[in-house]
């Protein structure tokens, strides 16, 4: 027996889950990632079901994006790379990869919405009890988990999954009674699913939410848009022409100057190149 388990087959890789699984409870409740307890409840077992058929760069992705160890804006100022910790975003300081969900930038919320959506289209697709469905929906559209009005038949799991944490959630860490309502859904439906299975792909797709938010992120920060300029940098240039142009006249600007207004529409100046779009706002600026 390992862990009150009796093991028929490689004891090695159990032996090796066992020892290992002490240690690394230990180290997430020492760094206040999750407690001892509540480590307990995850279904690790989905999880590793659902990374095992992933593949290696994705596997190398989750350990870099659960422990923090990418290139975020807190790392990359700790690593010397930027002289500031902000989302590329929102520009909100000390970004970590859960601050993702909660980026106001429309580029990450836009994300969000698609991403979240594709979750919940999921559940669906995977037969998935209606009160299950409905439980995670909301959790994902209101960016919490459910306290209040929580169905009887959900409460342990909905608690459990409560001490396991928001955060914890999107790194797919999804509490095991979760996969036993499920499966007793599956014999009320007399469907030949398996509960097992629709946990690893809850894990999964819990992942896939947030590599998706990663992606998006980076896209923002790297990808350039249509005229060849950065996402990153062409929002910048627009907000600015935008508060410039609606700022209208303000007393410091000079009646010589109005023309840098009546001479252009908003909608016009924003279709202008880049050059031409620099050009205007370093103009009105300086005037």
């Amino acid at each position: 027996l390992i862990g009150g388990v009796k093991v028929t087959g490689n004891h090695k890789n159990t032996l090796s889950h066992h020892m290992y699984r002490e240690l690394m409870a230990k180290y997430l409740d020492e760094r206040n990632k999750l407690s001892y307890a509540s480590f307990q409840l995850v279904n690790w077992e989905a999880m590793d079901k659902a990374l095992q058929s992933r593949s290696p760069s994705f596997c190398a992705w989750v350990t870099k994006h659960v422990s923090g160890q990418c290139g975020i804006g807190k790392r990359m100022k700790q690593w010397g790379f930027w002289d500031n910790d902000h989302c590329p975003c929102c520009g909100q300081e000390n970004e970590t990869t859960t601050h993702f969900p909660f980026c106001n930038s429309p580029h990450m919320q836009e994300a969000y919405e698609t991403h979240s959506t594709n979750f919940i289209a999921w559940m669906s697709e995977a037969d998935t009890d209606p009160l299950i469905n409905d439980y995670f929906t909301t959790a994902l559209q209101d960016k919490a988990l459910p306290t209040t009005d929580i169905e009887l038949e959900l409460e342990l799991a909905a608690q459990q999954q409560h001490n396991i944490g928001w955060n914890n959630l999107l790194f797919g860490r999804v509490a095991t009674t979760w996969m036993k309502l499920q499966e007793a859904h599956y014999k009320t439906i007399h469907s030949r699913r398996s509960p097992e299975r629709w946990a690893a792909d809850m894990s999964y797709r819990l992942l896939q939410l947030s590599h998706g938010l990663w992606m998006a992120r980076n896209q923002f920060l790297h990808e350039r848009d249509e005229q060849g300029l950065l996402l990153k940098e062409g929002q910048t240039l627009r907000e600015g022409i935008t508060d410039r142009f609606l700022l209208g006249r303000p007393p410091p600007l000079l009646p010589a100057d109005y023309h840098l207004l009546d001479n252009y529409t908003l909608e016009g100046l924003l279709a202008k190149p880049p050059s031409d779009k620099y050009t205007w706002l370093a103009a009105i600026t300086q005037a």
